[in-house]
């Protein structure tokens, strides 16, 4: 007993103490050191994740998006994908079926760290750039949403989801006059991808191109003849273009659809009556020149 509480081993005691001391305080500086790291990485990363230096124009992004001289810049970047091992292959894979179990989890965190690491390895890859755009736009940052899906054109550029997506992202933004080129351009590569109508219908509408709103609009109802929300934005086109007997048309389809709708009703029977009117009127002005 008399040796535990010795002076020599009292002094070995603490020495332990001090080792663990130092031990813990240097863990824990690299752990925060490593996390660090990896914000630096995830806001500002060596791999090109996102784009600020692509501008936001419409013919960069719709018809002809790059001059050939960039165009062979992303050619020889995007390469690198056929060059990777099936192994490599394997491991983006199954680190995307992770990334995605973790946003699930609500590890978004984790989720960008394990993006940056596939990105590192394949920086064009569509679903982890995709799924990192999806974190910004969790956060309402869609801006760099966009940047990432701008970039993705540049390599992908016959991909119908990619220009969905960023039509999305420019829709969100406000950005009405570029999302309406990309959802054309969307159109143009995949007649059937009748969404893009819908969008194009909806954003002519609100900038006041009730022409392009009534094209679009009547080629959605194609496929979707009994979907209100179109028959409604078709209506009101042709009413501001003037053209209410066919404007009268739709709104019965819509009135059948929705037969209890007061402001349908209404808007049926105000154009009714304008029509009813102009009818008459113009019958007035046709006897009053057959008198003459």
């Amino acid at each position: 007993m008399d040796f535990f509480l010795s002076p020599a081993f009292v002094r070995y005691e603490l020495y332990i103490i001090w080792f663990c001391l130092l031990f813990i305080g240097a863990y824990t500086t690299y752990e925060i050191w490593m996390r660090l790291r990896n914000m630096m990485q995830m806001f500002s990363p060596k791999t090109r994740v996102i784009a600020p230096d692509i501008p936001t124009v419409v013919a960069k992004v719709t018809t002809d998006m790059v001059e050939p001289t960039v165009e062979k810049e992303f050619e020889a970047e995007s390469s690198t994908q056929s060059i990777l091992t099936p192994e490599r292959r394997a491991e983006i894979s199954e680190l995307a079926k992770l990334i995605r179990t973790k946003i699930a989890r609500g590890e978004l965190t984790d989720a960008r760290s394990k993006i940056i690491e596939g990105l590192a390895i394949d920086k064009w890859h569509k679903e982890l750039n995709c799924l990192l755009a999806s974190l910004y736009e969790r956060d309402n940052e869609y801006r760099k949403a966009e940047f990432i899906y701008k970039d993705l054109i540049l390599v992908h550029d016959t991909d119908p989801e990619i220009y969905m997506k960023l039509g999305f992202s420019l829709s969100i933004q406000g950005k009405y006059e570029i999302a309406f080129e990309i959802y054309k351009k969307l159109l143009e590569l995949s007649d059937s991808h009748i969404e893009a109508a819908e969008m194009l219908a909806n954003i002519a509408h609100e900038l006041g191109r009730h022409e392009q709103a009534i094209e679009y609009a009547r080629l959605f109802l194609k496929s979707y003849p009994r979907n209100a929300d179109m028959l409604t934005v078709l209506s009101v086109s042709l009413i501001e273009q003037g053209k209410k007997e066919e404007a009268l048309e739709s709104l019965a389809k819509l009135k059948n659809l929705d037969p209890y709708n007061p402001r349908v009703r209404e808007m049926k029977e105000k154009i009714e009556l304008e029509v009813e009117l102009s009818k008459k009127f113009a019958a007035d002005v046709s006897t009053s020149d057959e008198s003459k």
